[in-house]
């Protein structure tokens, strides 16, 4: 069970890393 649930927890860092990536990166793409 505990395995199971770090795993979830890496696919859940995962999304919110690359939804975070493509919130920034329009403002990054205007700044630079």
């Amino acid at each position: 069970m505990k395995g199971k649930y770090g795993l979830v927890k890496i696919f859940q860092y995962a999304f919110l890393t690359i939804a975070f990536i493509i919130a920034v990166f329009p403002f990054y793409w205007m700044v630079v």
